[in-house]
Order: C-alpha cells, then structure tokens, then sequence
C-alpha cells in the first residue's frame, strides 16, 4: 500500500499538472486573440492599400481624360477658325457636356 508521503506527491504532481493545463490553456486563448487581430490589422491595410490604388487609377484616368478633351478641344478650335465646321462645333460642345458628367459622376 501506499504511503501518506506518496500519496501527497501524487496528489502535488495532479494539482500542478492542472495548473500547467490551465497556464497552457490561458496562454493559447491570449495567443488566438493575438493572431486574430493581427489578421484584422492586415486585412484593413491590405484594403486600405487597394483603396489607395483605385483611387490613384480614377485620378490618372480623369487627368488622362480632362488633357484628351483639352487637346481635342485645341484640335477643333484649330480646324474651325476659318471653316465653320458644323459636326466639329457640335464635337466640341458634346466634349465640353462629357467632360461636366465626368466632374459631376466622379464626385
């Protein structure tokens, strides 16, 4: 049989086992919170970086569309100085009409 020492080492070890289980358990839950928000910050950065980009692209986009206007409308300034060009007139109001929707949908 056993011993009243023994069986209070047994009983020491069991405990201290349930302790390091416990230790290891609050350890893991903090570690899982941890990933978790690390992944959310990531996430909101990543998307973050896309917005920026998109938003880079749109303003290329309307710059690289206002300077076409711009010179197209130089081009038929040009041709309609002496010829009265009626189809370049319209164009031109047109492109003037176009570019106020750009302004105004890209608002």
């Amino acid at each position: 049989m056993c011993t009243v020492q023994a069986a209070l080492q047994v009983a020491g070890a069991v405990v201290q086992y349930q302790n390091k289980k416990a230790e290891n358990k609050a350890i893991r839950r903090d570690q899982d919170t941890t990933r978790r928000n690390a992944d959310k910050g990531y996430l909101h950065d990543l998307n973050k970086i896309d917005q920026e980009k998109v938003n880079a692209d749109m303003e290329k986009a309307k710059a690289e569309i206002k300077t076409k206007a711009e010179r197209d409308g130089a081009i038929a300034q040009k041709v309609n100085l002496g010829n009265a060009n009626s189809v370049k007139i319209v164009q031109s109001i047109g492109a003037l009409n176009d570019d106020d929707w750009n302004e105004i949908t890209s608002s």
